[in-house]
């Protein structure tokens, strides 16, 4: 857009989801500042997802969108006195917590046990159609760049550590795991995957999959396209245990190939619950 811009074959851009996600956009740009750009992931939950069902506008990656008149909407003020701020976890929540930290001026580090960032955004990356979300991940790596924050990878801390360490503040942003037997029943792998396990390819699903979908969102539609062999038809049934809220909340292109069917199953995929904020159902 900018490079027809300068060549004279356009007079304007407009921008809706981009300027929704960073709003202060255009003058990063005037200003020299294109790392500081958070760019839109067009993940469109809680943006078009939310207008759509009659809901205030927001952003997976902008809190403060539609909360301007309330506490959220107040821009980062400088800190009175600096604060050594330890946050364990470099998922999205702790690297989100280390920016703010270190938008107000606090010395902030970030730890995490695995060996790239991103937490359960890398595994809903993975997810079919859903590589947009390691926009997200960039975009917070880049801006915390900026402010020299050190992310410690491949660190698993321990109480030893933390106390060695002494900081002001300690935030813990490990996550969530799903429900190792969500249904009553004595089950698990290899038969009885949830979606971590299907996405990670920690199993070999076979070519006949059954998956439980209990919200109707990008999960289990995300996984089930995952499951498909190349250059096979759709072999993944979808089994809704409670109806969908809207037609916007299930909707997904199927793959090419005839109609998905409830097939006998080797393998049954539970979908985990609270993926990530891509994954997870908006209010």
């Amino acid at each position: 857009a900018e490079r027809v811009l300068k060549e004279g074959q356009i007079d304007l851009i407009r921008w809706v989801r981009p300027l929704i996600c960073d709003p202060y956009l255009v003058n990063k740009l005037k200003s020299g500042r294109e790392k500081d750009i958070v760019h839109c992931a067009y993940d469109n939950q809680e943006c078009m997802g939310r207008v759509a069902r009659n809901k205030p506008v927001g952003c997976t990656q902008n809190p403060r969108v539609g909360r301007e008149s309330g506490p959220l909407g107040e821009a980062h003020h400088p800190c009175e006195v600096v604060k050594h701020i330890t946050v364990v976890g470099a998922g999205p929540a702790g690297l989100m917590a280390a920016l703010t930290a270190a938008q107000r001026g606090h010395q902030v580090q970030v730890f995490d046990r695995r060996k790239e960032p991103g937490g359960q955004l890398c595994l809903a990356r993975s997810g079919s159609g859903r590589s947009g979300m390691n926009t997200i991940i960039e975009n917070l790596i880049r801006r915390l760049q900026l402010f020299s924050v050190p992310i410690h990878l491949g660190v698993d801390v321990s109480k030893s550590d933390l106390l060695t360490d002494a900081p002001d503040v300690l935030i813990l942003a490990t996550g969530s795991c799903p429900e190792d037997q969500p249904f009553p029943g004595e089950y698990g792998p290899p038969h009885v995957l949830n979606v971590w396990q299907v996405l990670a390819g920690e199993f070999d699903v076979g070519d006949r999959v059954l998956l439980i979908d209990e919200d109707g969102h990008y999960r289990a539609a995300a996984t089930a396209d995952a499951t498909r062999l190349p250059g096979t038809p759709c072999s993944s049934a979808i089994v809704p245990a409670s109806p969908a809220l809207d037609a916007e909340s299930w909707r997904f292109s199927p793959p090419a190939g005839p109609a998905s069917a409830v097939l006998p199953s080797s393998t049954l995929a539970l979908p985990s619950p609270s993926l990530d904020a891509d994954f997870g159902q908006p209010e």
